[in-house]
């Protein structure tokens, strides 16, 4: 399903994304809210966007949200603690330029 941006051979995360989106809890829910680029026409009119504002070959803006995780257990603690010494689970989201989710 999906192709290799540039012709690097290397899908986005190692193709972790999709296979996480495969799992029974975002099954039904894939396509609702995620929209990949899947064909050469639609990775075009996303680059073609980036490009107009200076961003040549950029096909989406990411961002990471920690949210505070109260109730996570002891033996996590330090596993999730940040620099702010509390633990927290982050969350990244990556949208084209015109806000939907790739």
């Amino acid at each position: 399903m999906w192709r290799t941006w540039e012709n690097s051979g290397v899908p986005p995360s190692g193709g972790f994304f999709h296979v996480f989106c495969e799992k029974p809890r975002m099954a039904g829910m894939y396509h609702t809210y995620i929209y990949p680029p899947e064909t050469p026409e639609d990775i075009a009119r996303v680059t073609y966007l980036y490009k107009m504002v200076g961003l040549p070959g950029c096909i989406g803006s990411a961002d990471v949200v920690h949210i505070g995780w109260d109730r996570c257990p002891a033996g996590l603690r330090s596993l999730f603690a940040g620099k702010k010494k509390t633990p927290t689970v982050a969350y990244e989201v990556t949208v084209d330029h015109r806000r939907r989710t790739r």
